[in-house]
């Protein structure tokens, strides 16, 4: 009760508090990427756009199983490797300091060591995507069908099976020429200057 006797205020008191509630984070749900129609779509597709999609899954399904079967192959190799100089190891471990023995092993160990750092060195590492600074050369000068207003575009569109079409509002061109990108680098290799 106030000490005035009148009637406490309660709109002036101040608020309790309350305790924080816990703040954690909420595991982060990892899901397969699914494609937009994917069920839907496939009835829309003409039969030579089927055909030539399957040849692709194809091709790449080959290519990938080949891929894994060198990476296994190359696991094994090093897990026989790595089995073999364990027990060199454990054979050195049990000669003793003087033994003539233990110069043959070192060898051995070294020679193993050898191979399994070739091993690893000899992996094909293949990019995933080109690398667009190897297709994009630069023309100091077009021939006289892509010169003039529209004429670069329509020469572009015209050669689509070698070049990127989709890049033609990208195409820089810089003081020295105009830069051309091609579709793969044996393409961009073959075009002469």
């Amino acid at each position: 009760m106030p000490p005035d006797g009148g009637v406490r205020d309660e709109s002036q008191s101040k608020p309790t508090a309350t305790a924080p509630t816990p703040s954690y984070k909420k595991p982060m749900r990892t899901q397969r990427f699914v494609p937009v129609l994917r069920y839907g779509a496939n009835k829309y597709e003409s039969e030579d756009f089927r055909s030539q999609r399957m040849q692709k899954m194809e091709a790449y399904n080959q290519q990938r199983n080949v891929m894994l079967n060198q990476r296994n192959e190359h696991q094994k190799q090093l897990a026989d490797l790595t089995a073999q100089l364990n027990h060199l190891v454990s054979q050195l471990a049990l000669q003793p300091k003087d033994a003539p023995e233990r110069e043959d092993l070192n060898r051995q160990i070294q020679d193993i060591r050898f191979n399994m750092k070739q091993l690893q060195m000899s992996k094909d590492v293949k990019p995933n995507k080109l690398d667009n600074r190897k297709t994009k050369l630069l023309f100091k000068e077009l021939p006289d069908c892509a010169k003039g207003p529209g004429k670069l575009a329509e020469w572009i569109a015209g050669n689509s099976l070698i070049l990127q079409p989709k890049q033609i509002a990208m195409l820089a061109t810089t003081g020295d020429g105009a830069v051309i990108q091609y579709k793969s680098h044996d393409t961009a290799d073959m075009v002469c200057f």
